[in-house]
């Protein structure tokens, strides 16, 4: 009954240059572009009004660092911020029902299937000090159900419960980062990470005014892997 197709491009562009007080200068810089398409679609069926979908965004990495000692010798690192000539590709696929139980109550089930892939085409190995590359994949099924409660004919107070999974797949960031990330401190990279996963619960009440609304809800969320 309804769709949206959505086209994107987007891309990011940094340069950073440090100088120091003995006039040894670097410039880290990198280049990021996405594409994506997205469709979303609606359509009310005998089993509810079903929402559903895809996606896919690819990012394409170009990273470089070059240092210049305080004598002006100059030579480039092996890579910049982040892996150099790299890829990082999401997908994912949804399908969200959303059920009348009766006049009053309502139930949304919901479920996300989500693909992520990093490929570095050349980083620096923290344990050998020399050029390497990788690649890694990850996979998931999270699920989510909600249900809401109609306590007035006018359906203005609402009482509403739920429990939800979420996944985040490490990025090229965690994977392969070399950059400073303290004081006197550089990150390194980092493969064979695990996902994040999160399993949150919620429940609450809402109110709507003709000129107001109140709410009040609880969430609390349980964190495996973090990174």
């Amino acid at each position: 009954e309804h769709y949206r197709v959505t086209l994107s491009h987007q891309r990011m562009s940094e340069d950073l240059h440090r100088t120091r007080d003995n006039n040894a200068r670097s410039v880290d810089s990198f280049d990021v572009d996405t594409w994506g398409v997205e469709a979303v679609l609606e359509s009310g069926t005998g089993i509810g009004h079903l929402t559903y979908g895809a996606s896919y965004y690819l990012d394409t990495v170009d990273s470089a660092s070059r240092k210049v000692s305080a004598d002006g010798r100059s030579s480039n690192a092996i890579q910049g911020p982040v892996g150099d000539d790299s890829l990082y590709h999401l997908a994912s696929a949804f399908l969200q029902d959303e059920i009348p139980l009766n006049e009053r109550m309502d139930l949304t089930l919901g479920g996300r299937y989500t693909f992520a892939a990093a490929d570095v085409g050349r980083f620096e190995n923290p344990e050998t000090g020399g050029a390497d590359s990788l690649t890694e994949d990850w996979h998931d099924l999270s699920g989510s159900a909600r249900l809401m409660f109609k306590a007035d004919e006018a359906g203005r107070l609402r009482f509403f419960t739920g429990a939800s999974q979420s996944f985040r797949a490490p990025n090229l960031s965690d994977v392969s980062r070399l950059d400073s990330a303290r004081s006197n401190e550089i990150e390194t990279a980092a493969p064979g990470l695990d996902p994040e996963k999160f399993l949150r619960g919620e429940a609450g009440v809402r109110w709507e005014g003709a000129a107001a609304s109140l709410g009040l809800a609880y969430f609390y969320t349980d964190i495996h892997d973090m990174i």
